[in-house]
């Protein structure tokens, strides 16, 4: 799918759309330059996905990783859990892997920011979401599931 020129409403409603569409482990990696719109989408994303319109998702820029959980405050049916990435600090490959994340890719939703600082992808169901800045208030998204 791919989507030119759209709003960061509709972006985020693209987000929603493939909330909906996620009943497995799978990865999501999102693909674009600083301001683009991927802490966005993942909020967006996240949001949907527990059906909590209110839920706290905040950038893991610093953090590195955030967790989300189906709990009282989110709730949902048979979810995962959602790990949250944000790889833009990360210098070594091998602090990707102390995070944990070949575990965390076993049985949770990954949404990973800056996913170029990986030297091999995961060998895992992925989605690509290429997000790039047309003005100030449009973006263009492409989104392509790969097995």
């Amino acid at each position: 799918m791919e989507f030119t020129k759209c709003s960061i409403d509709s972006l985020e409603e693209n987000a929603v759309l493939l909330s909906m569409r996620i009943f497995s482990p799978i990865c999501i990696l999102l693909w674009g330059a600083v301001g683009t719109g991927k802490t966005v989408f993942a909020r967006a994303f996240i949001r949907s996905y527990y059906k909590n319109k209110t839920l706290r998702v905040i950038s893991p820029a610093f953090t590195i990783i955030q967790t989300y959980s189906e709990n009282e405050e989110c709730p949902g049916f048979s979810k995962f859990d959602i790990w949250h990435l944000d790889l833009y600090r990360i210098e070594k490959t091998n602090e990707i892997q102390e995070l944990g994340l070949d575990e965390a890719l076993e049985k949770n939703i990954c949404i990973i920011e800056w996913p170029e600082k990986f030297e091999k992808l995961p060998n895992k169901k992925i989605i690509n979401v290429y997000l790039s800045t047309v003005s100030e208030n449009l973006r263009n998204i492409k989104i392509e599931e790969l097995n």
